[in-house]
């Protein structure tokens, strides 16, 4: 848990807890994970000057250690994120998890449905071809198939 390390507010008076990992989007915001303070943090530039963060507020989670798959950004339970990389063809963010063993996907509905789709959709063909390739080895004889399978059945 925090120890009075985590405070959001005014880029000079915010607080962090073991910073790792940083990228930014089209705007010009850094996303940085604050990996013992559990959460991902959101520094807004000023304007005008890119290199002066103006404000730090918590993008996703809470500082709390935990694990929770889906939901809400806001209410993520991350332990010690470490990797972090802002896709910004798709707007989207991936945070590694550490703690828990995962990859965090963060952005909005609009932004990941369709990456969702397009990994179910590849996940999908990988099993389609598998099957396939099962199917087509047990019509072609595959020896060790089917032992109850007569002699030479589906042998070409």
């Amino acid at each position: 848990q925090t120890k009075g390390d985590f405070l959001d507010g005014r880029a000079m008076l915010a607080k962090f807890n073991g910073c790792s990992q940083l990228d930014y989007d089209n705007k010009g915001n850094l996303y940085v994970c604050d990996r013992f303070n559990h959460v991902v943090r959101k520094i807004t530039p000023t304007k005008g000057d890119p290199m002066h963060g103006k404000e730090v507020t918590t993008y996703a989670g809470t500082p709390l250690k935990g694990g929770r798959a889906g939901g809400p950004a806001s209410s993520a339970l991350f332990l010690q994120p470490w990797g972090l990389a802002v896709d910004r063809k798709r707007d989207v963010i991936y945070v590694g998890d550490t703690g828990n063993s995962r990859i965090v996907v963060l952005g909005t509905y609009k932004r990941l449905w369709p990456v969702f789709l397009n990994r179910l959709d590849a996940a999908r063909a990988v099993e389609y071809q598998q099957t396939m390739g099962n199917y087509q080895n047990y019509y072609l004889g595959e020896l060790n198939r089917d032992a109850g399978m007569m002699p030479g059945f589906g042998e070409v």
